[in-house]
C-alpha cells in the first residue's frame, strides 16, 4: 500500500463515491460541483491536501487535510475520512491515518492534528487524540432580545469580510480561524443555496466596536454561528439580536453555536438551551512537546473541516 496525494482526476472519482456520506441534501452531480468549486477557493488552494491510500491502482481509503495556523506552529485539520462500504472492516482507515499522521509529524512546523468526530471519541482516543468539551447553544429565532441596543450594532455582508480584523483566540494553545477559512464556510453555503435554488440573506455577521463580533451562515434549518466573541453580556445580547432576526427572515427556526469562551449566551438569550453534542466532537493529538489538548479551549465552528 502507498500513500498519495490526489490529483484532480482522482479527487473527482472520490467525490462521486463519498456522496453517500456527505452529499445530502445535494444529488451526486450537485455534490461533485460543490466540492470541485470549493477546492478552487483561496483557503483550500493554500492549505488543502487530499491523501489517498492505494494498492494496485485501487483506492482503499481517503481523507482531507487542511493547514491551520496555531499559537505553536501549524495544526492539521483531518476531515472526510472515507472507506467505501464494501471495503470497510479491513483496517484501511487505520492504515491511512497511520501514514498521514506520521507524514504530518515530520513537517518542521507541525504542532497538532485536530478533527471533529461524528462517531464518538473512542476510536480516535486509541490513536492519541483527546476530546474537548462540546456543547451547543440553541436559540429560537423568535427569542431575540428586544432590550438589545441595535443602534450600536454594525451588520456587514460577505463582501466586507475581507477587511475584518479578528481578535486573537484565547487559551494557552489556540488555533487561529483566519478570514479565508471563514469565507470557505460561507462559500459552502453560497454554493448549496445556488445549486438548490434557496434564498440566502445579504448579511453574514455583525459587530459592536472592534472587540465584539458574530459571523454566521445558513445550514439546512439553522443559522450556524461560525465565530462569536464579545466584551461583555450587553455586547453578546446586541450581537445575537441581528442573528436571530436574520434567521427569522429566512424562515429558519433557530440559531446554533458552539460554546466558546468570550460570549455570554445565557445572558444574551436567557431561554436558550445548552446541550451536550453527541457528534462533531473536537479532538486534538499533539505532534510536539508543549502542546496539550486540555489547553485548547477556544473551539468555534469556524475551525470545523
Amino acid at each position: 500500500m502507498e500513500l498519495v496525494i490526489a490529483d484532480p482526476e482522482l479527487a473527482t472519482a472520490i467525490d462521486r463515491v463519498n456522496h453517500i456520506e456527505w452529499g445530502v441534501p445535494l444529488d451526486v452531480p450537485g455534490h461533485m460541483e460543490r466540492e470541485a468549486r470549493l477546492r478552487r477557493g483561496l483557503w483550500p488552494t493554500q492549505s488543502h491536501r487530499w491523501f489517498v491510500l492505494r494498492e494496485g491502482g485501487a483506492s482503499l481509503a481517503s481523507c482531507e487535510v487542511y493547514r491551520m495556523p496555531s499559537s505553536h506552529g501549524m495544526a492539521y485539520g483531518i476531515a472526510s475520512v472515507f472507506v467505501e462500504p464494501h471495503l470497510r472492516g479491513r483496517g484501511y482507515s487505520t492504515a491511512l491515518l497511520d501514514r498521514v499522521e506520521a507524514q504530518l509529524a515530520t513537517e518542521p512546523d507541525a504542532a497538532a492534528c485536530v478533527l471533529f468526530s461524528d462517531i464518538g471519541p473512542e476510536l480516535y482516543a486509541r490513536r492519541g487524540y483527546a476530546a474537548r468539551p462540546a456543547f451547543d447553544w440553541i436559540v429560537s429565532a423568535a427569542l431575540c432580545s428586544p432590550a438589545a441596543d441595535l443602534a450600536a450594532v454594525e451588520t456587514f455582508s460577505e463582501t466586507a469580510l475581507a477587511g475584518l480584523t479578528l481578535r486573537p483566540p484565547v487559551g494557552p494553545f489556540a488555533i487561529v480561524p483566519i478570514v479565508a477559512q471563514l469565507d470557505w464556510h460561507l462559500d459552502r453555503a453560497r454554493l448549496v443555496a445556488e445549486i438548490a435554488g434557496r434564498t440566502r440573506g445579504a448579511r453574514c455577521g455583525a459587530r459592536v466596536g472592534e472587540e465584539s463580533v458574530i459571523i454566521d451562515t445558513v445550514a439546512e434549518d439553522e443559522l450556524l454561528v461560525l465565530l462569536a466573541y464579545a466584551d461583555g453580556p450587553e455586547s453578546s445580547a446586541a450581537l445575537l439580536t441581528p442573528a436571530a432576526h436574520m434567521a427569522a427572515r429566512l424562515g429558519l427556526s433557530r440559531v446554533r453555536a458552539f460554546e466558546t469562551p468570550g460570549f455570554d449566551w445565557e445572558v444574551a438569550a436567557p431561554k436558550t438551551a445548552r446541550i451536550e453534542r453527541d457528534g462533531c466532537l473536537p479532538m486534538l493529538k499533539p505532534l510536539r512537546p508543549g502542546v496539550r489538548a486540555e489547553d485548547w479551549t477556544f473551539v468555534p465552528r469556524a475551525l470545523w473541516v
